[in-house]
């Protein structure tokens, strides 16, 4: 995963702005002296939450790196969307093959899913176990009805259902679940 988002803001603990650092999730390496001039403020990227055996410990991880005060914008998939529930009963060879269907010039394949963290609860729950404080609620957003490009009938149906779904107690089955969230200042 890319921290970039996070090192540009200048949120992530040693990093200069505009600084990319990739590692595991569980291992995000930091360097021993933090310059003064970090802000304290950042948007940060996790959509991955969904492949992680121990979603728990990414987000300990997390928010080890993080500056007191700073924040991070979280997103994952939402295990009650249509498309990913689907994907959860579906064994990952089939899930590449509809992936190669809708988005034939991507040519990677997923990595096997685990769908720990990926109800609002779950989410809610890892995220405060880490020793973040969530801002708001657990948002709902984005859908996945681009996985049935492949289908012009199927497109425009899941495209409608996505429209109808919002402003709706339906949106809680949208694609994505957002949190916003920021580590305690000390």
């Amino acid at each position: 995963m890319t921290w970039a988002a996070a090192a540009a803001a200048g949120s992530v603990q040693g990093f200069a702005p505009g600084a990319d650092c990739t590692s595991a999730s569980t291992s995000i390496p930091t360097p021993r002296a933090i310059p003064s001039w970090i802000s304290s403020s950042a948007a940060a990227r996790t959509a991955f939450l969904e492949h992680l055996a121990d979603p728990a410990a990414a987000l300990r991880e997390f928010a080890r790196v993080l500056r007191p005060g700073g924040r991070a914008l979280l997103w994952t998939a939402n295990l009650l969307n249509y498309a990913i529930f689907v994907s959860r009963l579906t064994p990952t060879a089939f899930h590449n093959w509809m992936r190669h269907l809708a988005f034939p010039q991507v040519g990677k394949d997923n990595l096997g899913t685990r769908y720990r963290a990926n109800t609002s609860a779950a989410l809610a729950r890892a995220v405060r176990g880490a020793g973040l404080e969530i801002e708001g609620t657990v948002r709902y957003g984005a859908s996945a009805y681009h996985y049935f490009r492949f289908s012009k009938p199927l497109f425009t149906l899941a495209g409608l259902g996505s429209r109808v779904a919002t402003g709706t107690p339906l949106q809680r089955l949208k694609g994505m679940l957002i949190v916003s969230c920021r580590k305690p200042a000390r």
